[in-house]
Order: structure tokens, then sequence, then C-alpha cells
């Protein structure tokens, strides 16, 4: 949805750029955590928190800690591969990869 409202709307051209290369960029980043990112993640969030909270099932401490590692394995590639030596994701300025 980010990237639909970018393009439909006229929104500084840092949040979505207009070359090739940026936009490859943000695309790249935007595929990889929709696989990657937000699945880790959302394992690590659902067992420590939803299930227990929402769901009401006990909190199973084995079953975060098995998730735990791969959240850390993709923080650290999204150290390694995205941020490397700068402030965002896919260079000097901020985009929707970073939101």
């Amino acid at each position: 949805i980010l990237k639909y409202l970018a393009v439909r709307y006229a929104i500084p051209e840092h949040w979505y750029p207009t070359d090739h290369r940026q936009r490859a960029c943000v695309d790249e980043y935007l595929a990889w955590h929709h696989m990657d990112t937000r699945i880790n993640a959302l394992t690590v969030v659902e067992r420590e928190f939803v299930e227990p909270q929402m769901m009401k099932k006990p909190l199973d401490p084995a079953a975060v800690e098995k998730a735990v590692p791969d959240l850390n394995r993709t923080l650290d590639m999204l150290q390694t591969m995205f941020l490397r030596d700068q402030q965002f994701l896919c260079g000097d300025n901020i985009t929707i990869a970073d939101l």
C-alpha cells in the first residue's frame, strides 16, 4: 500500500525515489521484509505476547526461545545487507522502506 500511495499522491521524492537504482533498493527491501523481517518478528511477538495475553494460552518459553534465533539472524542480515554504514536502509535519505 505504501508504494501505491507514494506513486498516487504527490509526496517528497525521497520517500519512494524516482531514480531506478534507489527505487530498486526500496523495492528489494520491501519484498525481503514481507518474507523475512515481518515473519520472524511476528513469530516472536505472537509467542511472547499475543498468545498469552489475547488467546489466554500459557507462555511457552521454549517456543519463544526457538523463534528468537531466526529474528536475530534477520536483524543481523538487516544490518549487514541494508544498513551497512548508512543511517537509512536504502541510503542517506529516509524512504518507505524505513517505515
